[in-house]
């Protein structure tokens, strides 16, 4: 194939490099003399619109910028200031117009007021004495002289401080009053380099030679520069058409180089035409009978093929009397495209079996056993063993300005960014991270320790944290769940991990939040006791539990022994109202329906206006009331109504047994263990795991009330093998630890 291949190359390749130099040549002697006559023309058009275009650029800040400065009341109070204005705001408001106005043209390197009663030197970036002003020279210079320059300086040096890198400006000053400068000056320093870089699509022109500059000689900018060969050979000698400009003083010099080649082709005669027509007949001539010699081994082996493949040359061909070479491209095509397509099939059938499984593992846990377990690490090429594993939720602070301000590409960009910083500080621990996306603003985490480690996931977590507040525009909260020792905790540690950004409204933003710490930080409170009493009552009223209505009474009558005011009775009526929204969210869609569109628009009239205490429990009793009694009602016409009633008997009994599970619940009944978890959540809205959890809660509190059993026993009466895993659980649902809680009843 390589053979073939020079052989082809080396067969056209002359042909291709005699034709092109032979219509260069010629074209070059076609063009020698019109180029020369235009030469001198375009030289001068070119100077005159480089000469006008700096000049416009240079008027436009002296008429603009200047005006705008000693015109602006922000300046004027700086340059005049007074005994009752404040210095800080009256240095902010002029340091804040400077760099506005640097931002209007782009040549204008710097802007700096100088204040002549004190020799005070105001920039975009600082507010110094004269003595520490890194371009104390050139203002000391204008104080000695006492006539301020009317136009632009020559070629100078200016930095702002002693030590930083000194840039090549020309400046323009002007007085303030314009008339006597009693006050101080306005300088503007206009960056060469700045004038340059805004030329660069001029210097891309034809034009050999531009060089400008200044009235004492100096050379601004211009081929000179930029081009090593012409450096060190000065302007002049170069014989270049000059410009003058009336309004910087500046010279402008430009040329076409030297005009050694057109004399050497001079010489030749216009018979080149001749010529021209000659080479290109004689490579067509050329061309055809190379490529009739170099074609007969290819027609040879399309013959062979043909013969041995006639049926799959038709399929692949299409029709009758397409070229040989067709055949080859269209059968490379097709297995290039069927593997491209195989391969994306499988990237995008990997990317959703790890998303579809990483919200498994959030929100149904209890289903995954630790062979699928396993079989699902394999199949991601994932750890399968963990020694234990930790959840996190990242949020990120202030999502709607987020939206706002970059567009939907920058978004996608700044969340990879996030997800990647997490993953590397991960790996510098050695640890293994796994992140999804769960929502717009919400990246949920879950870090893998393979073995022991001393790195806790908060620290990890605060690493992130800060690296996220020193090199993004944007914060983020991060919530952190208890470590999950068992694959079925990872679900609750989610959960620990969501309710520890619930606090994110009373804590703050950009800040890494333990649901621990925030156990200690807040139990027993007045607030606390009826946010308690108003989960209570949504629970019982999504089971279509008779004590809701006590429970409700009892909240009323607990606010009604102290002093509230209407904000805060409205705001704690707003979260029950949050919590029942939240407690049938999994309800069907009819049931749904009887709350958003009947009962809740209801509640939000009775809030803005009810007048009494009384006025709004009697309401609100009412509204409960209605909506249970059409709830009840959508669910007694359910075929299932009698088996899951069955079910719950069945667990109301049997809490107790610590082998109690889905699994078991779908041996007792029959059925299938997803089933049971399926018709559970659409009877009353909450999963089997959280009614479990909640009755061996409730048993819990009235054995530690009522009976000197120790936690340990009780631990187990409840349905626990592990003392710890009911500790956990009990804090996290009654606010603080059993033992505490039996102190406090007592």
């Amino acid at each position: 194939m390589k053979k073939w291949f020079y052989r082809l190359l080396l067969s056209y390749l002359p042909i291709f490099l005699v034709i092109v130099f032979v219509v260069i040549f010629i074209s070059f002697l076609a063009m020698r003399d019109f180029s020369q006559k235009e030469a001198e023309t375009a030289n001068r058009l070119f100077l005159s619109y480089v000469k006008q275009t700096i000049e416009h650029s240079l008027k436009d800040i002296d008429n603009t910028v200047i005006k705008g400065i000693l015109t602006d009341k922000s300046i004027g109070e700086f340059f005049y200031p007074t005994s009752d204005m404040n210095r800080y705001v009256v240095n902010s408001q002029a340091s804040e117009k400077i760099q506005s106005l640097t931002g209007t043209n782009p040549v204008i390197n710097s802007i700096y007021l100088v204040r002549l009663f004190d020799h005070t030197v105001m920039s975009k970036n600082a507010m110094m004495p004269l003595e520490e002003f890194g371009d104390r020279g050139f203002i000391l210079k204008l104080l000695q002289d006492k006539e301020v320059p009317q136009n632009w300086s020559v070629l100078r040096s200016y930095s702002e401080f002693f030590d930083q890198k000194s840039s090549s400006v020309v400046t323009l000053v002007r007085k303030v009053p314009l008339q006597s400068g009693s006050e101080g000056f306005v300088v503007v320093n206009v960056g060469i380099d700045l004038i340059e870089k805004s030329l660069d699509d001029i210097y891309k022109s034809n034009i050999d030679l531009m060089n400008v500059v200044d009235t004492d000689g100096n050379l601004l900018f211009g081929t000179e520069v930029r081009n090593a060969k012409v450096q060190h050979t000065p302007t002049e000698e170069k014989g270049l058409p000059g410009m003058k400009s009336d309004y910087t003083g500046w010279e402008f010099r430009s040329g076409i180089g030297s005009n050694i080649v057109y004399s050497v082709f001079s010489i030749f005669s216009y018979i080149w035409i001749v010529f021209m027509l000659i080479a290109v007949c004689s490579g067509a001539v050329w061309i055809v009978f190379i490529t009739r010699r170099n074609y007969k081994p290819i027609e040879r082996i399309m013959g062979r093929i043909q013969h041995y493949s006639l049926q799959k040359s038709f399929e692949l061909i299409g029709e009758k009397g397409k070229d040989e070479f067709n055949f080859i491209g269209t059968a490379l095509d097709k297995l290039i495209e069927q593997s491209n397509e195989v391969q994306k099939q499988h990237k995008e059938t990997q990317h959703y079996r790890r998303k579809y499984f990483f919200y498994e593992l959030l929100y149904d846990a209890d289903t995954i056993s630790s062979e699928e377990w396993g079989a699902q690490m394999r199949a991601l090429d994932l750890p399968e063993h963990a020694e234990q594993w930790s959840l996190v939720v990242f949020e990120m602070d202030k999502y709607a300005a987020f939206i706002d301000r970059y567009p939907s590409k920058d978004q996608h960009l700044l969340k990879f960014v996030l997800s990647s910083v997490i993953k590397e500080i991960a790996d510098q621990h050695h640890l293994v991270v796994w992140t999804e996306w769960i929502s717009g603003h919400h990246l949920v985490t879950l870090y893998q320790w393979p073995a022991k480690n001393d790195t806790r996931a908060v620290e990890l977590c605060e690493n992130v944290r800060k690296w996220v507040e020193q090199n993004l525009d944007f914060t983020v909260t991060v919530g952190v769940g208890n470590a999950a020792f068992q694959i079925n905790d990872i679900q609750q540690s989610y959960e620990e991990a969501s309710e520890a950004l619930k606090y994110k409204s009373s804590l703050g933003g950009n800040r890494v939040i333990e649901l621990e710490q925030v156990w200690t930080r807040s139990p027993g409170s007045e607030t606390s006791k009826h946010v308690q009493i108003i989960r209570s009552l949504t629970q019982s009223f999504r089971l279509g539990e008779e004590e809701w209505e006590i429970k409700m009474n009892k909240l009323f009558d607990d606010l009604g022994s102290d002093i509230y005011t209407r904000d805060d009775i409205v705001s704690l009526m707003n979260y029950m109202m949050y919590h029942i929204f939240r407690e049938i969210s999994d309800f069907s869609v009819e049931i749904k329906e009887i709350w958003t569109k009947d009962a809740l628009p209801r509640m939000n009239d009775l809030l803005n206006q009810f007048e009494t205490l009384d006025d709004l429990q009697s309401g609100f009793l009412k509204l409960f009331s209605d909506a249970l009694n059409r709830i009840e009602g959508q669910r007694e016409h359910r075929d299932n109504r009698q088996l899951i009633q069955n079910v719950k008997v069945y667990v109301e009994l049997h809490f107790d047994d610590p082998d109690l599970s889905l699994t078991h619940l779908g041996d007792a009944f029959q059925i299938s263990s997803k089933y049971v978890s399926q018709l559970f959540k659409e009877a009353f809205g909450e999963k089997f795991s959280d009614y479990l959890t909640k009755i061996r809660v409730e048993s819990a509190k009235k054995w530690l009330a009522e009976t000197d059993i120790p936690v340990q026993d009780i631990a187990i009466k409840a349905g626990y093998i592990h003392t710890f895993s009911f500790i956990r659980v009990f804090k996290k649902m009654v606010g603080m630890t059993p033992g505490d809680y039996r102190k406090e009843f007592r």
